[in-house]
């Protein structure tokens, strides 16, 4: 035990004399100040002592305001992609910087095993990340106490959910780190894998989209049917024979183009359920970087600023067409997107965390046999 304690703290103060280790606790000292810059009244933001008008602006709490401050530009911005980047370039040299410069032989002299010896460098990277994480959480709710008046105790659950995110990224900067030895190329492929689970991720909330706004569609087609039924009901009671046939002919044809619109969107929506099939199959291989931080929105924000209905939105699902609401969208667009949103945070913890951890652990397990199997 007092051999992986003193090879941490080696590890750690290795960490700790590189400028980047200091640059990043910089870096988040200024993103924790801008809190201070920020505020609410009853007619828009306050922005650095400039009012920008934001309509209904007064209706929102001021507790939820610096959560949703918080999550917006404390996680969503800073820490899960700037400081995560700057932690890899910190963090992803541990490996290959050993393996490259003679240090290996030292340390593997000593009376410890190479497995031991390969995770304590592992967990010394991610203590990089949760002293960051760590400090950036707790200055973040002293300011926003001072600021907003608000005990947002919930800031805290940012350590270790960022921890995790971060892990899901290092364990395959390490493995690239072990085989490649290069520090730059394990940076480079781990953001390029990245981008490729981003790029995933997108994709698959577009064709969940896409299955909504199609139900909507399919929706109303088939309540044209049923009020064009029912004009063919009325039509056949109500008109003389001449015009009584001329209006059947016409309604007889308006159900069956609807019909054959129907025919359309049920092709539709089996092509969307099948590419989200196929891309939900591969986010499960995949780790879900984007649903894990999401899981601070589950968890701090308010239950009604996540899921809350909007009422224009059900209203427009009565109508004949969808109402255009600017920018080429229309309110089918946005019911789509509020529904997919939902969905995807309400996915279990156990799928979202639980499947990503399975894909660290192989990741690691592979990349510790191969520390351990090459010879130095």
């Amino acid at each position: 035990m007092r051999q992986t304690v003193a090879l941490i703290v080696d590890a750690y103060r290795e960490l700790n004399y590189k400028k980047l280790f200091w640059i990043t606790l910089i870096l988040s000292a200024v993103v924790v100040l801008s809190f201070l810059g920020v505020n609410i009244n009853d007619h828009g933001l306050i922005i650095f002592g400039k009012a920008w008008p934001v309509p209904h602006m007064a209706m929102l709490d001021r507790a939820v305001f610096y959560r949703l401050l918080f999550l917006v530009l404390g996680v969503d911005i800073w820490l899960t992609w700037a400081a995560t980047i700057l932690a890899l370039v910190s963090t992803a040299g541990i490996f290959p910087d050993l393996l490259t410069g003679g240090s290996i032989d030292l340390y593997l002299s000593k009376p410890i095993s190479r497995l031991r010896f390969f995770l304590s460098k592992y967990f010394t990277g991610l203590l990089f990340v949760g002293l960051q994480v760590g400090a950036f959480s707790a200055a973040s709710f002293i300011v926003l106490a001072i600021r907003g008046q608000v005990w947002i105790w919930g800031v805290f659950l940012a350590i270790p959910i960022v921890l995790v995110f971060y892990s899901y990224l290092y364990c395959v900067c390490v493995l690239l780190g072990v085989l490649t030895r290069s520090t730059l190329t394990a940076i480079l492929l781990t953001i390029l894998l990245w981008l490729v689970i981003t790029g995933v991720h997108a994709v698959e909330m577009k064709t969940l989209s896409a299955q909504f706004k199609d139900g909507y569609v399919r929706e109303r087609i088939e309540r044209r049917i049923e009020n064009e039924e029912r004009n063919l009901i009325a039509a056949q009671k109500t008109y003389a024979q001449t015009l009584r046939e001329s209006r059947v002919s016409f309604s007889q044809k308006k159900i069956e183009t609807f019909r054959q619109d129907l025919r359309e969107n049920a092709a539709d929506i089996a092509d969307d359920r099948k590419w989200h099939g196929r891309l939900f199959l591969a986010k499960t291989l995949l780790p879900k970087t984007s649903e894990t931080v999401a899981l601070m929105q589950r968890w701090l924000a308010s239950t009604s600023a996540i899921h809350g209905s909007n009422p224009e939105y059900e209203r427009a699902l009565t109508e004949d067409e969808p109402r255009q609401i600017g920018f080429g969208r229309n309110t089918d667009d946005e019911r789509a997107e509020e529904a997919t949103k939902k969905q995807v945070l309400d996915r279990p913890i156990s799928w979202v965390v639980g499947t990503s951890l399975l894909f660290e652990i192989a990741i690691v397990s592979l990349a510790a046999w191969i520390f351990c199997r090459r010879d130095y």
